[in-house]
């Protein structure tokens, strides 16, 4: 049998912790490379290996298939059982040379200087005499001089090349492989992504296939962490990234996950929920990371594989494929990488998809409300909207679902914890569902095409339509129900396009279960009412500091105040609106009060396994809850709402704010003016 690998390189798993083994093994390859012109193959394992069994099982064949041993010596090498059994195999190939054969197969580096054996035992002594009788590659560790460390390097190489040399010879076996290319490769769990999110940071230009991509969010936001923190440019970004979601018709031909369920149906709609959450997790890092060098794309045909291209900074193309085993979670597949073949046959492969999908860049109506009605004037791609500080006009037309059920005998609202899994904007809030209303066809829209340009009003079973999805997504289905048209409202913006709600109410089942990735939460009025108030003191202090450097029209101090008086911090309002209208005020002993008061009502909530600090009501929500929401909450019968809209009813100063906040809401004149959020 032909040998599959050149060297085996041995080592004990922590000392590549800093990356000084894969160091290691990249300049051998280079050097090699260049002497040879040919890839040497590296056996290098960076998976944990917990039993003796599994050594046996994964590492075995890899020794017998390998010419020479590197040996990367530390103290941790020697008490390693694995690393003294790979050691032993060699030294029983070499005694078993033919006589007048002294070819070493086995060379020790020394990384650091050689380790210190403290109360060793006599065995390992045995063994450290053993290697210093070989000759070793002494590399001088992180303080050797980069040349001295290459040169190191290079004559190890060229120890190895002769090496191979005298073991190749000329026989049959290996004169059949020689129009093979050789290379090198790794493996590893896809669950263990830490090697993957290190070459992310490092490539230059990227491709990701695909089916569900649910993780993949977390990955990119940490490899893109560690490129702007390299770089020190808080603006970097991949020359381009491509992403390949499988199409939701297509979910159902996969066998990724293992069974839980009898019904193949709620199985279905489980992944569907999975590939819900990959797409909008992935969607908001890509609006948040301030770069427009991205493309997502839908396929429509099960690719015939999936992985990440990586084109790295010197030219190389790493490729990562995943091994999908039927009936096992995503995170239990393996994944093989290694360099693209000289004709670049990879690359071509993952070109093929990307050009046998669709790209996605969903249709977003542009338009005027006209009373209940949303004119639309023209459409835009979702990708180039709700850009902070953007400027643009127009109007966008969204839904919000109030979503509420009853159980014990009393209704409750229930409320969407903003995370990065769930939502682009606005994290760390609460919120019913809100989601954007689209004009593509494929999403069942009766609505005219993105390029008609006349204009129209939006269809109401587009709109309908917008609302039951939105559900979906959190549900997996529509539960059984109507829903139910409530009112519209619209919303300005100070720096990008303004947007137009359609609020509808929707029942949900007693027993319902939300996913755990939905952070889907039944809250009370009376906490509710908490969150709203700190964040009316948070927008409070924010208008404090800023009006140091900035200039205000007085208004914003009004509404700023107005919101302090509606949950009866009165004193702290009408504070505010003096130091307002008095020149040269200074704000700092209101400032100090109001962030004494501010940390006194903080909530936090449980999200997994962290414990976040809740930074209010979404948007609309926040401005219209005593308009929108509260009246609402009293027609259904929720707890302390109805008491809550009767207590402004009886207080003047909270009935003048009530009354007054929406008039200063709907000025677009004012709001544009006012460049922080209230």
């Amino acid at each position: 049998m032909a040998d599959e690998h050149d060297v085996f390189l041995s080592y004990a798993r922590g000392d590549d912790e800093h990356g000084a083994v894969t160091r290691l093994a990249d300049e051998i390859r280079s050097i090699f490379a260049q002497r040879t012109k040919r890839q040497l193959r590296i056996f290098i394992d960076q998976q944990e290996i917990s039993t003796a069994e599994l050594w046996k099982e994964r590492i075995s064949g890899a020794l017998h298939a390998s010419q020479l041993l590197i040996a990367v010596v530390t103290e941790g090498y020697l008490t390693s059982q694995y690393c003294r059994s790979e050691w032993d195999y060699f030294a029983g190939l070499e005694r078993g040379q033919a006589q007048g054969d002294d070819q070493p197969r086995i060379f020790p580096v020394f990384i650091q200087d050689g380790p210190s054996l403290p109360g060793a035992s006599a065995a390992t002594q045995k063994w450290m005499r053993a290697i210093r009788s070989r000759q070793c590659a002494e590399l001088g560790g992180l303080d050797a001089k980069p040349e001295a460390y290459r040169d190191r390097i290079s004559r190890l190489t060229d120890d190895l090349i002769r090496a191979l040399g005298r073991q190749s010879g000329d026989d049959p076996v290996n004169r059949a492989g020689r129009g093979l290319e050789h290379h090198n490769m790794l493996t590893g769990y896809v669950r263990e992504g830490t090697r993957f999110v290190g070459l992310l940071a490092r490539a230059v230009n990227v491709t990701i296939v695909g089916m569900t991509n649910e993780n993949l969010a977390t990955m990119l936001q940490d490899a893109l962490n560690i490129k702007r923190r390299v770089s020190d440019d808080p603006e970097t970004f991949w020359g381009s990234l491509r992403i390949v979601f499988l199409s939701d018709k297509l979910l159902n031909s996969l066998n990724d996950e293992k069974s839980e369920y009898p019904n193949p149906e709620y199985e279905l709609s489980q992944r569907e929920l999975a590939a819900g959450y990959g797409r909008r997790s992935t969607e908001g890092f890509l609006k948040r990371a301030s770069s427009t060098r991205w493309a997502l794309f839908e396929s429509h045909h099960v690719p015939p594989f999936s992985g990440a291209l990586l084109e790295m900074p010197d030219g190389s193309r790493v490729i990562q494929l995943i091994i999908r085993r039927p009936q096992r979670r995503t995170l239990d597949h393996l994944y093989i990488e290694f360099e693209d073949q000289a004709d670049q046959y990879f690359t071509a492969a993952f070109e093929d998809i990307i050009h046998n999908s669709a790209e996605v860049n969903r249709v977003v109506p542009i338009g005027v409300p006209d009373d209940r009605r949303f004119m639309v004037i023209g459409a835009r791609f979702f990708q180039n909207v709700l850009v902070d500080e953007s400027g643009q006009t127009g109007w966008m037309p969204i839904v919000l679902v109030v979503t509420w059920w009853t159980r014990n005998g009393r209704p409750e609202p229930v409320l969407q914890v903003r995370s990065l899994a769930n939502s682009t904007r606005e994290l760390d809030r609460v919120s019913h569902l809100a989601g954007y209303v689209y004009l593509d066809p494929y999403q069942g829209s009766a609505a005219p095409p993105a390029e008609h340009s006349a204009e129209f009003e939006l269809p109401s079973e587009v709109v309908a339509f917008a609302a039951r999805n939105r559900v979906r997504m959190e549900t997996g289905s529509v539960p059984p129900g109507e829903l139910n048209f409530v009112t519209s409202r619209q919303y300005l913006h100070a720096d990008k396009e303004h947007l137009f709600f359609y609020v509808y109410e929707f029942q949900l089942p007693g027993h319902f279960q939300f996913p755990q990735r939905a952070q889907m939460r039944h809250m009370t009025v009376e906490r509710l009412l908490q969150l709203r108030k700190n964040q009316s003191l948070r927008n409070a202090i924010e208008l404090c500091q800023a009006a140091s450097r900035l200039s205000f029209p007085k208004d914003a101090f009004e509404i700023a105040a107005l919101n302090l008086i509606l949950h009866r911090s009165d004193q702290l309002g009408e504070e505010l609106l003096r130091l307002a209208n008095t020149q040269g005020s200074d704000f700092g002993q209101l400032l100090n009060e109001l962030q004494r008061v501010e940390r006194e009502t903080r909530e936090s909530q449980r999200s997994g396994n962290a414990e976040i600090e809740l930074k209010g009501l979404s948007g609309l929500q926040y401005r219209e809850f005593f308009t929108i929401l509260m009246p609402l909450y009293a027609k259904l019968g929720i707890p302390g709402a109805a008491e809550a809209l009767a207590e402004i009813s009886q207080n003047e100063s909270m009935q003048h704010a009530l009354e007054r906040l929406p008039i200063l809401y709907n000025d677009e004149d004012l709001m544009r003016n006012i460049p922080v959020e209230l």
